[in-house]
């Protein structure tokens, strides 16, 4: 016997997101609890992000950590294998120049 898996509309998703102090994955309508980071994690990506930073000092671009949640629609391969459209995640590091 199959269990059934809710499929979440990304309105679902993100008004469940917004009410709850875990965050959450969406993939194509499925959601995924995340991990919670290590020390060392955090250590490696804070490193990354100032020499990042460093590096674009004087450009129009910005460096954030993980506390930014992204929405993709063009999504790479290796995602698309499984016919999903849309999937939401906190990013580790994100560059977002204007």
């Amino acid at each position: 016997m199959r269990s059934s898996i809710h499929i979440f509309s990304v309105e679902e998703y993100l008004e469940s997101e917004s009410k709850s102090e875990v965050r959450y994955e969406y993939l194509g309508g499925q959601v995924f609890a995340m991990a919670v980071g290590s020390k060392a994690h955090n250590i490696i990506t804070l490193n990354i992000a100032i020499r990042l930073r460093s590096l674009l000092r004087g450009n129009s671009c910005d460096v954030f950590m993980s506390d930014m949640k992204v929405k993709l629609s063009e999504l790479p391969f290796s995602i698309l294998i499984f016919n999903v459209n849309v999937f939401f995640d906190y990013v580790t590091l994100k560059i977002n120049c204007e």
